[in-house]
């Protein structure tokens, strides 16, 4: 009986037998069912892996004279930040890639280009013919993020917004009481 009593764990500490025991967890080893690196990328991280991404995709575009391979680039560097990053790094990856892809674009045509207005027409021509891609590549990112959590983060966000403009409007509301009593003393 003594040896019954000495194996049962105490009431708090239940073992749940779907998963990794909590302190595998925090050695580092990743819960059962999601990859290693998943979740490893910050949201700045995220944007400029994608940055990088699209820039050195259009360079060898540019090289190969291949302008479908900076496209594809773009939707697979989009696309795969959307499901690297960390779920609260959401909201600047999803918002940034057809920016970023435009100022990668301005850049490498800066510099590949003779002249400023070399530049200025290829990389409009770079854009509308990319338009495509930009799409595609942005909307999967968005379906990526949503079902990652994104709706979410923008509930805490909009949330933290409202509690910071409430925090605004409480010295106005508090000085315009006193105001109202001009300083005189409140005799009981």
């Amino acid at each position: 009986m003594k040896e019954f009593f000495s194996r049962m764990q105490p009431v708090g500490s239940v073992r749940s037998f779907s998963g990794p025991v909590d302190g595998q967890r925090a050695r580092g080893r990743p819960a059962r069912g999601r990859p290693a690196a998943e979740g490893r990328l910050t949201g700045r991280r995220g944007v400029l892996v994608m940055f990088a991404a699209c820039f050195l995709g259009l360079l060898v575009a540019d090289w190969a004279h291949w302008s479908e391979l900076a496209d594809a680039v773009f939707f697979m560097a989009s696309s795969l930040t959307a499901y690297y990053v960390r779920p609260s790094g959401l909201l600047p990856v999803v918002v940034s890639p057809p920016l970023l892809f435009f100022v990668a674009c301005a850049v490498e045509k800066t510099l590949t280009s003779s002249g400023p207005a070399a530049a200025f027409d290829t990389t409009v021509t770079a854009l509308a013919g990319a338009t495509g891609w930009l799409l595609a590549g942005t909307g999967l990112t968005a379906t990526i993020a949503v079902l990652r959590g994104l709706p979410s983060e923008v509930r805490a966000l909009i949330m933290s917004l409202r509690s910071l403009s409430r925090t605004e409007r409480l010295p106005a509301r508090a000085t315009s009481g006193v105001r109202a009593g001009a300083g005189t003393p409140c005799a009981p």
